[in-house]
């Protein structure tokens, strides 16, 4: 029944050839490649080729590169008594080339990578049966040949100025020899799910990146561009481009550690030095210097502060200075003896004249104006650390035996409104709260909130002392640093709002709010590590300024239109830094940094930033 049904498909094959088939009566009655096959009845036979095979991959004019091609045929048995081989050869230009194994009924397919000296093109064909009489090929199908991948040519990445700034425009370009080139691409390591298209100008394929609109969670690091371009015959070339980005604008060398600044509305940033002369400085947004003075023969060890009326700073020569806003004079003679050397900005209140307060070691508060106003209050024990301002225009100080008082001015002599315990030995400044509260932080590790009244109560103990500023976020969150490089985020009532709290990278100094970006804040350590913190307590970057030397706490200007911010930070190691950020300080934030805006005037009546 099958010879019966095979020779039907024949004399069928011979109707659709539009033509007889040879005759036969055996197999050497036919040409080399076919056989005689034969009716059961034993009439005369025809000549028939026994398989029929065709190669269905890859197409005619398809290319063939440098790596692995897939190669498909198909076989239909054409003659009684043969089956399907298990296998068939691959020839390319008529010579072996792989073997097609079969992977089901008439199906066969394999692998083939084209060796060096592959012509283009070249002539690809399926055979059964190879060498015997039985051999039965496809018909040839030219393919075309590359296998050279692309070569780049003077490929670069670059800003107008190295290391690039993380807000600098990044431009990518590349020469790519390939006759038969289709594609250039890039991508950059920091999403590289986000493809950068390169257009080609002239001989030239480039693109633009504003790096301001991607992310860069580190202070600096190699940022790689990675360049791909493939040809007709599916060769690439990759290449990868390291280029070093930060976060790090510029630093002033002071030649003297140096405070952290005073931001005036033209952005003018004034910064202290311990230096015996030369001790104020006004350095520009870019980084140059625009004025110095010097203010007797005192080192500056605290940050300056700026009123309407004029600079207050003071010196270790016990003498607190008012300097004319342009730095071009001192306006108060000699300076306001007070006794000591005061630690951090005077508070600076907008009263009518204007009054800079500053605590003494000696342990009274001053009221120092850019006139010869020079008022000592009440004699009480050492202040530790300098004042802060209510919406009332109370003057709150802290002395060294960790009691917080709070005074009334009059404009000619000083009033105690109350006295509060506030732990032990507080030198941190103080942060006020949207109620008028005012948090402390003390020596005993103890995080303290008085109230208006002067009512003290311990919000959290911590691991570590306190010896830099709390700040106070819109919700009323406080958050607060220690000595065991411990961040904090309090609640109002002192209880943790974070689940784990993140160690830094040494004692933790003041937190800046921040509002705009993906950071809520940025810390600086006195191990000279700057930190950017999400809402989460999550440190998205991170990294060290200095090496190893203590910085101050930051002020942040407000981005100029599509920019990053710019955080800027005295050191230790004599250097003031300007750090590009994402957004700006949260305005929204009754106290968003140490000092609270960027004058450092610590007063809750001034405006913010």
């Amino acid at each position: 029944m099958a010879r019966r049904i095979a020779w039907i498909a024949v004399s069928l094959a011979a109707c659709g050839s539009g033509g007889e088939l040879p005759r036969c009566g055996a197999d050497a009655d036919c040409a080399a490649g076919t056989v005689c096959e034969r009716p059961v009845g034993g009439e005369s036979g025809v000549c028939v080729a026994p398989y029929a095979v065709a190669l269905a991959a890859p197409a005619a004019g398809g290319w063939i590169g440098s790596g692995a091609v897939t190669v498909r045929a198909t076989l239909r048995v054409q003659a009684s008594g043969r089956s399907e081989p298990a296998a068939l050869e691959l020839l390319a230009g008529g010579a072996p080339a792989a073997s097609l194994p079969r992977v089901g009924p008439g199906t066969y397919q394999g692998g083939w990578t084209a060796p060096a000296g592959t012509p283009d093109p070249v002539l690809l064909a399926a055979v059964a049966a190879r060498g015997t009489r039985d051999e039965a090929a496809s018909a040839p199908v030219a393919v075309r040949v590359d296998l050279a991948p692309p070569v780049f040519t003077a490929p670069a990445a670059s800003c107008a100025a190295a290391p690039c700034l993380r807000d600098a425009a990044l431009r990518i370009r590349t020469g790519v020899d390939d006759a038969n080139l289709v594609a250039v691409s890039a991508s950059v390591d920091l999403d590289p799910s986000r493809p950068v298209a390169l257009a080609r100008a002239g001989g030239l394929w480039q693109a633009d990146l504003d790096l301001a609109a991607w992310p860069f969670p580190a202070l600096a690091r190699d940022v790689v561009v990675t360049l791909t371009a493939t040809d007709a015959a599916g060769n690439r070339a990759v290449l990868p481009l390291p280029v070093p980005v930060t976060r790090v604008r510029w630093a002033y060398d002071a030649g003297a550690p140096v405070t952290s600044p005073a931001v005036m509305e033209d952005g003018t940033l004034v910064v202290g030095v311990l230096a015996t002369s030369a001790q104020l400085r006004g350095v520009s947004t870019a980084g140059a210097e625009l004025w110095r003075l010097t203010l007797g023969s005192g080192l500056v060890q605290a940050a300056p502060s700026v009123g309407a009326d004029a600079i207050y700073v003071g010196t270790t020569a016990n003498r607190v200075f008012a300097v004319k806003r342009d730095g071009t004079a001192i306006l108060n003679g000699t300076g306001c003896d007070v006794g000591g050397a005061i630690e951090g900005p005077p508070g600076v209140a907008g009263s009518s004249p204007e009054i800079a307060y500053a605590p003494s070691p000696i342990g009274r508060v001053f009221a120092v104006s850019a006139g010869t106003m020079c008022i000592a209050g009440p004699l009480t024990d050492t202040f530790a650390g300098p004042p802060s301002v209510d919406v009332n225009g109370k003057v709150l100080a802290a002395t060294a035996t960790a009691t917080l008082r709070s005074y009334v001015f009059d404009g000619a002599a000083f009033t105690q409104s109350w006295a509060s315990v506030v732990g032990v030995s507080v030198s941190a400044p103080i942060a006020l709260d949207a109620a008028g509260n005012a948090w402390t932080g003390s020596q005993d590790a103890k995080v303290n909130v008085t109230t208006p009244a002067g009512v003290t109560t311990t919000a959290r103990t911590l691991g570590g002392s306190v010896v830099d500023s709390p700040i106070v976020l819109a919700g009323g969150d406080v958050v607060v640093g220690d000595q065991a490089k411990v961040l904090h985020r309090l609640h109002p009532d002192g209880s943790p709002a974070w689940a784990v709290e993140p160690v830094l990278g040494g004692p933790v100094l003041a937190p800046v709010a921040l509002a705009g970006g993906p950071a809520a804040l940025l810390v600086p350590t006195a191990a000279g590590t700057l930190h950017a913190v999400a809402a989460d307590g999550t440190v998205l970057w991170s990294g060290a300024l200095t090496a190893g030397q203590s910085l101050r706490e930051a002020a942040v200007a407000l981005p100029a239109p599509g920019a990053a911010g710019t955080a800027y930070l005295g050191a230790a190691d004599g250097k003031l830094y300007a750090v590009a950020v994402e957004g700006q300080l949260d305005v929204a934030a009754p106290w968003p940094k140490a000092h609270r805006d960027t004058r450092n005037g610590s007063s809750a009546g001034g405006t913010l930033p």
